[in-house]
């Protein structure tokens, strides 16, 4: 508890004067175009804008206050750590603890299981009432609003953030991307352009994931997939941006800035940079 309020102390003499006010924020995505009705995905770090009075709250509040009761909100509710345990490695587990740890992980449930990893917006908008989440245990999308039904289900297990995913379906039909505090290292929709493009020594690889419980033990599923990497996800963002200066909007808010991105434009962007950098597995580019 003591680490935490030191993390808010120097928080809060890091923003200065005034703390950030949902007025703030209003006019920060004022100032990006935010559209009323529009479909949006979110990626969120609060503690990079400053001190939020109301904090991840007042975030989630005055983005869906923007959009209004026909727009759409989605952020990434990722539950990769329900993983198999003989495969981690920060920290790693004994030997003999693997079989115990298989047999008793709890398995995914799109109502409970948090999104821990993704930091404290994506796990409290996942558990607001009427958010939907969908049904890939490793890599959920939770969305709210008029389409959200449609755009969550039937998330198949395998290639969990193709273009037939529902993260396919946010870049179909061009919704826009909002980097609250973050970076292009944070940005998913990358990940469908890791599908899209080809380079040599792209390859698949084999996952499993706890899906039920059967006679007191969990049942893991395995299921097929890329192996993603962000590492050049930042490179990528930078070249866009250059070559394509009309398809964002940059606004400074507190220690921070928020950026509005057209989805379709960056991931094709993406697929295209991808294929005349990427090499190897393992060495993406170079």
């Amino acid at each position: 508890m003591e680490a935490r309020f030191q993390r808010q102390h120097e928080l809060i003499k890091a923003t200065g004067d005034a703390p950030i006010t949902p007025g703030d924020i209003e006019e920060a995505l004022s100032s990006a175009g935010v559209r009323q009705g529009e479909t949006l995905m979110l990626h969120a770090s609060l503690s990079r804008i400053g001190w939020i009075v109301g904090g991840v709250q007042t975030l989630i509040d005055s983005i869906l206050s923007r959009l209004g009761p026909r727009g759409l909100l989605a952020m990434p509710a990722h539950s990769n750590d329900l993983s198999d345990p003989a495969n981690w490695e920060n920290p790693p587990v004994p030997e003999t603890w693997v079989r115990v740890i298989r047999d008793h992980m709890p398995p995914y449930d799109p109502g409970r299981s948090p999104a821990l990893r993704l930091g404290m917006a994506a796990e409290y908008f996942r558990s607001l009432p009427g958010v939907v989440r969908s049904a890939h245990p490793h890599y959920s999308l939770a969305a709210l609003g008029p389409e959200a039904e449609d755009l969550t289900a039937n998330h198949a297990l395998d290639f969990s953030m193709s273009d037939s995913s529902p993260y396919g379906r946010l870049y179909a039909k061009n919704s826009r991307i909002l980097l609250f505090g973050v970076g292009y290292e944070n940005c998913t929709l990358l990940h469908v352009a890791e599908y899209l493009a080809h380079w040599p020594g792209k390859q698949e690889e084999a996952y499993r994931a706890p899906v039920e419980r059967r006679g007191g033990k969990t049942v893991w599923k395995e299921y097929r997939d890329f192996n993603f990497d962000t590492d050049d996800f930042p490179e990528i963002g930078k070249a866009f941006e250059a070559a394509h200066p009309q398809a964002f909007a940059r606004v400074k808010l507190g220690l921070g800035e928020i950026l509005l991105i057209e989805s379709r434009m960056l991931v094709d962007f993406a697929v295209t940079w991808m294929e005349s950098h990427r090499r190897d597995e393992g060495n993406p580019s170079g």
